[in-house]
């Protein structure tokens, strides 16, 4: 039993050990150098065997001036592994069979096998680099984005264009951007190659890796990037939690960095985003070195909402008409937003119009004056309980009202309240088609009842329509309906991959102003003394720094309603400090407090949620200073950029 378990560990251990043939492959698929390294010791050893054999046979004279000396002998193999030329020097010598072999072995070793070790060499290179497994170590002032997925060609042509990129022009001053994806390298390149000019694909480096090793992320040089995207792997489980958890990784990479890092993460789902909205994520506990300076600037995004912000918000594309398109002055007339289809893209919009559609024709005194949003779905029982658990406080959002139906705009009840509102004068309709598959979102938007296109007033109907459309080009049938000037004129296309990320989109210069307002005291005074401006406009950064996300956001969505104050500046400004105060309620119900006699950051409770009317004079001074300071921020962030602060 002993000797039989004794071998048995005997065969194991043995077979732990690497095999001639197992070693030969692990030098043919390594590098070029570790090839040359070992062909060079073949070399060697061979030439130095035929050397020992030369000193060991008698009459062994391999030398042209048949010398015995080691010198000699030495250099007289080295003749005939070098050149079979020399053959015909050897003379009478007992070993003359071997001169062959030794000239034979020689034109097999610097010849036939040198060419082969470098051709093997240079086609693992070639595969290196298509598979992603060459790295380059001293690469810096780059751009990296981790995981590839939906936007990537959208922010990859971002980038360049921020950089200075024209077309038609060279590409040399661009900057290089590093992209990290556990997918298919040479199919991402494909898609890069095919969907960018040649002089853009060619400053895209990529790297085989998987976002959660610290050695993959290493080989980035994140430490001495520009900045940094981490949109996570397309369809990848669990891609908002990985996405997340990138962020400590690159925070320990980046520790000794002298400046701010700003990182942009994508938050693919809503529910993840409205998460970091609420929780209060302090900058200090993970994202500050030792000596306490902010290495990374944490910056979350989600696809979705970008595109909500590019309806309506601050940032607004040119083609798309505001949901208050007409004047809001005629007594009972009001907004009202139709949202067909309650995914991602359909919660978005309900979100911004929550935040930004407060207008000074609110009274509270009647309904008829409320901004009116209706929910159309045919799962909308079950969705309506999922989004009413994750924001139960919007019934504190006084001037908007939300009436979720279930069904479909095929349904003949559904249609008939589409027809009553498209041909109501009092209601300002805008109705968005959400529905994630393009083909049948084009069939419904186009499918709804005739009063939605044939308006009394063809010149400036009451109606708009947004259809959602992720695929868009020249030759398209969204690119098509947007230059359609008869029957579907007020129809236009939205939601497309090319358009869903840009640097406009992720500046918070704006924002960061806005809190200085708060921050420090005197602070656009300060601003008018050239000495004072730059210390200034640093600390306003680092105020910005030091904020939980949670206000960070708050910020921002204070300043999406900067273009709406804008219209309605006619109305004096105490009209404009109700309509923030308004949008503020609606802002913090979403990120969820509620109402209590203690204000508490922990169990997010706010005394301040009232009626403006009921608030104390200090606190109607705050809003006040926001409609104030909305010109001087507006002004000064066209001057600077928050990416020269950091």
């Amino acid at each position: 039993m002993s000797i039989r378990h004794t071998k048995r560990n005997r065969s194991y251990d043995g077979g732990c050990r690497r095999s001639f043939s197992e070693w030969m492959d692990s030098v043919l698929s390594s590098g070029i150098g570790r090839q040359l390294l070992v062909y060079l010791g073949t070399i060697i050893i061979v030439y130095a065997f035929f050397v020992l054999l030369s000193f060991s046979l008698n009459g062994f004279e391999l030398t042209k001036d048949n010398s015995s000396e080691t010198g000699s002998r030495l250099l007289g193999v080295l003749y005939y592994f070098l050149d079979p030329g020399n053959l015909y020097v050897e003379q009478n010598s007992s070993a003359r069979f071997l001169t062959p072999v030794i000239s034979l072995l020689g034109m097999f070793l610097l010849g036939g096998l040198l060419i082969t070790t470098l051709s093997n060499g240079v086609e693992q290179r070639i595969s290196n680099i298509r598979n992603g497994l060459v790295h380059y170590k001293n690469i810096h002032g780059h751009y990296v984005v981790i995981g590839f997925g939906e936007i990537s060609l959208s922010l990859l042509r971002d980038i360049f264009e921020k950089n200075g990129y024209v077309p038609g022009q060279k590409t040399g001053g661009l900057p290089k951007i590093v992209i990290l994806t556990s997918q298919n390298v040479e199919q991402v390149r494909a898609i890069i190659e095919a969907g960018l000019p040649d002089g853009m694909s060619r400053k895209v480096i990529i790297y085989a890796g998987n976002i959660e090793s610290r050695e993959h992320l290493e080989k980035l040089n994140i430490s001495r990037a520009r900045e940094v995207f981490i949109l996570g792997e397309q369809d990848e489980y669990g891609r908002d939690t990985k996405n997340l958890e990138a962020i400590r990784t690159i925070h320990e990479l980046c520790a000794d960095r002298d400046r701010t890092l700003k990182v942009n993460v994508q938050f693919d789902r809503p529910s993840s985003y409205s998460i970091i909205k609420k929780i209060e994520l302090e900058p200090s506990k993970f994202l500050k070195n030792r000596d306490g300076k902010t290495v990374i600037y944490f910056r979350p995004f989600n696809f979705f909402e970008n595109w909500a912000r590019l309806l309506w918000g601050i940032n607004k594309k040119s083609t798309y008409k505001d949901l208050d398109f007409k004047p809001l002055d005629k007594p009972g007339r009001h907004v009202h937003l139709i949202i067909c289809g309650f995914g991602c893209m359909g919660k978005a919009l309900l979100l911004e119009a929550l935040r930004i559609c407060h207008y000074p024709n609110f009274n509270g005194d009647t309904g008829s004056d409320r901004t009116e949003i209706t929910v159309i779905d045919p799962e909308i029982d079950r969705l309506k309980t999922v989004f009413l658990a994750q924001y139960p406080y919007l019934s504190q959002i006084k001037d908007i009202s939300i009436n979720f139906i279930s069904g479909s705009t095929e349904d003949e009840n559904i249609r008939r309240m589409i027809s009553t509102c498209a041909s109501e004068p009092s209601e300002l309709t805008t109705i968005a088609i959400c529905i994630s598959d393009p083909d049948t979102s084009l069939a419904t938007g186009l499918s709804l009842p005739d009063e939605v296109y044939c308006q009394e007033d063809s010149d400036d109907p009451d109606v708009q329509v947004l259809i959602r459309q992720e695929i868009m080009d020249s030759t398209g049938f969204a690119a098509i309906l947007d230059n359609e000037g008869t029957r579907y004129r007020n129809v236009r296309s939205f939601g497309m991959l090319s358009e869903g990320i840009s640097h406009r989109l992720l500046d918070d210069t704006m924002a960061m102003l806005a809190n200085a307002t708060y921050a420090i005291p005197g602070f656009f005074g300060g601003l008018t003394d050239s000495g004072k401006r730059d210390g200034l406009l640093a600390m306003a950064a680092d105020f910005w720094y030091q904020n939980s996300e949670d206000l960070r956001f708050s910020n921002r969505y204070q300043t999406e309603m900067y273009g709406i104050y804008a219209r309605y500046e006619h109305c004096g400004t105490k009209a404009l400090s109700r309509m923030e105060h308004l949008r503020w309620i609606a802002e913090r119900s979403v990120i969820g407090y509620r109402y209590a006699e203690k204000k508490s950051r922990v169990y997010k409770t706010h005394n301040l949620l009232i009626p403006f009317n009921r608030l104390p004079e200090k606190e109607m001074i705050k809003d006040t200073l926001v409609i104030d300071m909305r010109i001087k921020i507006l002004d000064l962030c066209k001057k600077i950029n928050l990416t020269d602060l950091m």
